[in-house]
């Protein structure tokens, strides 16, 4: 602060406030700032043009929020006496005590964002997004592996079950006297079947122990796997099979 001769006060308090205003994109001359509208070299032109930040403040700092396209800034600080809700700035012959001494030089920025596209548009950003999805498309494979194969099991040894119940049934129905429904063997018709019209009926399947031949495959495989076979296609001796 001075007085109308010039002499600095020091002993006077002072307030500060933040001034910008955005001139642009990034690309926007650097002389922007010398346009009518955009004037911020004066205590005056950051009042009419710029956009005040926070409150009046004895704090040396302040913070505002900047674009998220970025753009070209100017800033200005004003000041004034603590407490002076009425100040208006003054100049040349018009100013009286106290008066503010200052360049007020406009501070101009450039404000280019990262943009997260452009650090992930490269090759090795690709390659290890690759590598990670398959990664997960791997494991995800894995695990459904896994999970049907307990379900296939789960089913099969169902049937299996529900086989052994039909084949009580069957043995109850023969000692009653009864008979039960045997299954027709099915096929595909030949070429010549087809050409000629001519069906060789099926016999009958077969029964042992009133299962037939399908049925015992099921039922056996089933107690393969309940006794330790790997799969269908182990060969090894199962004992109680």
């Amino acid at each position: 602060m001075t007085n109308s001769s010039g002499s600095v006060v020091p002993s006077t308090a002072l307030e500060y406030r933040l001034y910008s205003l955005r001139l642009g994109d990034i690309d926007t001359s650097a002389n922007a700032w010398k346009a009518g509208s955009n004037i911020m070299s004066s205590a005056c032109g950051a009042l009419m043009n710029g956009v005040p930040h926070g409150n009046w403040s004895i704090a040396r700092t302040d913070t505002m929020t900047l674009s998220l396209d970025g753009g070209l800034y100017v800033f200005n600080i004003l000041a004034r006496p603590y407490g002076w809700d009425n100040w208006l700035p003054r100049y040349g012959n018009f100013c009286t005590t106290p008066c503010l001494a200052g360049a007020f030089q406009p501070l101009p920025y450039t404000w280019t964002p990262y943009k997260p596209l452009a650090g992930t548009a490269t090759k090795e950003f690709d390659l290890a997004l690759t590598v990670l999805f398959t990664g997960f498309g791997i494991l995800g494979c894995v695990i459904f592996a896994g999970f049907y194969h307990v379900y296939d099991k789960a089913m099969k040894r169902n049937e299996a079950q529900e086989l052994l119940e039909i084949q009580q049934k069957r043995r109850a129905a023969i000692e009653l006297g009864e008979k039960y429904p045997v299954v027709k063997k099915r096929r595909q018709l030949t070429i010549w079947e087809r050409l000629t019209g001519e069906i060789i009926t099926s016999q009958d399947e077969t029964y042992d122990d009133c299962l037939n031949p399908e049925e015992r495959r099921k039922i056996e495989l089933y107690h393969r796997n309940e006794l330790g076979a790997d799969s269908e296609l182990d060969r090894r001796e199962i004992p109680a099979v």
